[in-house]
């Protein structure tokens, strides 16, 4: 009888231990905790830098616009005034004047520009070629834009019988491309702008993932300490401690554990 009893008690001592000893799946392979706060780190740095390079490029690009309209209003306007001083010689609008035009024009492929009498007679266009006559024709068309800030207005005026300044026309500016009235210092302080938005970013995301790599160190030593005392507790040493203490939520929880 107590042969059977001590086999029976055998047989639950080994199904116990067969129990405790059941292997459990392995978990699935994950990046390590450190590893995880860089990338955190480096993907807000990423997303900051975006952020602000597309915002600095967008107000960039609307004050290169507006110097660009700036440079335009004031070719216009010097037209406008050589235009003028040609017709109180002439007294009209003469072929001389407009053969002028047509000569300023070509040399400015990029910028068109039309002349428009007092009466609104279109004496010269280049949206359809240039002079509206057959004597000086342009080699290709200009057309004018959609948009409304792309295009400048500038009065010719002249003095009349009583010397009083009097409309009698005004010239018309437009530009196919934004750089077109950049001069070479404009175009190279815009490429050097853009080359420093994009090395301060490139910057930024290095020192973030620099700054991660600290931080996460930092965070991961305690969380490393609990779990290094815990696999010494079930190893069987009563006596391993995390020796942890603070009033954070880290810091509270190795209190708790030790």
């Amino acid at each position: 009888m107590l042969h059977v009893s001590h086999n029976t008690h055998d047989a639950g001592s080994d199904q116990n231990v067969s129990s405790y000893n059941t292997i459990k799946r392995q978990p699935r392979r994950a990046l390590r905790y450190s590893t995880r706060m860089t990338l955190s780190f480096a993907l807000t740095a990423v997303m900051t830098a975006v952020v602000l390079s597309v915002v600095l490029a967008f107000v960039w690009e609307r004050q290169f616009a507006t110097y660009t309209r700036a440079n335009m209003q004031r070719m216009a306007q010097q037209m406008a005034d050589s235009l003028s001083q040609q017709y109180e010689e002439n007294g009209s609008w003469s072929k001389q004047t407009l053969e002028y035009v047509a000569e300023t024009s070509e040399s400015m492929p990029e910028v068109g520009m039309r002349i428009t009498s007092s009466e609104g007679v279109v004496l010269y266009d280049d949206s359809v070629g240039g002079m509206i006559t057959e004597e000086h024709p342009r080699h290709s068309r200009i057309a004018v834009p959609s948009r409304e800030d792309s295009v400048v207005v500038a009065d010719v005026t002249a003095k009349d019988d009583t010397g009083k300044k009097t409309k009698v026309g005004k010239v018309t500016y437009w530009s196919v491309s934004s750089d077109a009235l950049l001069t070479q210092n404009d175009s190279t302080f815009r490429t050097r702008s853009y080359a420093a938005i994009v090395m301060a970013a490139t910057m930024a995301v290095g020192f973030a993932c620099i700054i991660g790599v600290f931080v996460a160190r930092a965070l991961a030593r305690p969380i490393k300490r609990i779990t290094t005392t815990a696999a010494q507790i079930r190893n069987g040493d009563l006596t391993a401690r995390t020796e942890l203490t603070g009033t954070d939520e880290i810091g509270r929880l190795g209190e708790m554990f030790d």
